[in-house]
């Protein structure tokens, strides 16, 4: 018999497999993998304080700014933060002259009526701010008063920078976003930029002050009525 097909010749590369093949992958077991089991390093307290956390980081979490249409961060002003501001202020700087310009403001005082007339009856409980201290030349009352300089120095000027670059904020920014009552409460006033940090700087060394030396006031106050307990 005469075979009628042809096979080529000359030298070809063999080749290795084919490139539409692919050799199969071998099956050594169809049951699925074991579920990973839990650390049992970890105790169940610190489990729930993890939870604690992340839920926590969550809910402070302050929204992207196109939630709250602004180009970016920004500081918010609270009315509780304003109206504490209006009240404290010129309470503080009626208290700083007050210890200041002693004794001309204490009874007797060529500066006392009336402005601080009321101050007498207070004086009369606070040793630090009547007779006996300045009888007594304590320098708490003078460093109180120096401090309390600086204090309303920095409310001033982060008075001043929510004046004049602050625009409303009806329902508050950030993670101060609300509605209903809560967003009067947390709106009020908001500063952009660069005023926006540096009125949060300001703001929070001056809060800072305050509670150091309200602190470090009643401290003292303790302190003093034991040694004359004692």
């Amino acid at each position: 018999m005469v075979a009628t097909r042809q096979h080529p010749r000359g030298d070809f590369p063999a080749t290795e497999s084919s490139p539409t093949k692919r050799p199969a992958r071998s099956r050594t077991s169809t049951e699925s993998p074991a579920p990973s089991s839990p650390d049992l390093s970890v105790s169940a307290p610190q489990l729930l304080a993890r939870r604690v956390v992340s839920s926590t980081v969550a809910a402070v979490t302050p929204p992207s700014s196109s939630e709250i249409h602004e180009p970016g961060w920004c500081h918010t002003v609270s009315n509780i933060t304003i109206a504490w501001l209006s009240v404290s202020m010129p309470l503080v700087f009626w208290d700083t002259l007050y210890i200041l310009l002693r004794p001309h403001t204490m009874k007797g005082g060529a500066l006392q009526w009336p402005i601080w007339k009321p101050y007498e009856i207070y004086a009369a409980i606070d040793l630090v701010y009547g007779q006996p201290g300045w009888d007594n030349k304590d320098g708490f009352g003078g460093a109180q008063g120096v401090l309390n300089a600086v204090e309303l120095v920095l409310y001033a000027l982060y008075a001043l920078t929510i004046y004049n670059h602050s625009l409303p904020a009806p329902a508050g920014t950030g993670i101060q976003v609300r509605k209903g009552v809560s967003a009067w409460l947390s709106g009020g006033r908001k500063v952009r930029g660069n005023s926006g940090n540096r009125a949060l700087i300001i703001g929070f060394a001056a809060a800072v002050m305050t509670l150091s030396k309200t602190v470090l006031y009643c401290q003292y106050n303790l302190t003093a009525s034991a040694r004359e307990e004692s």
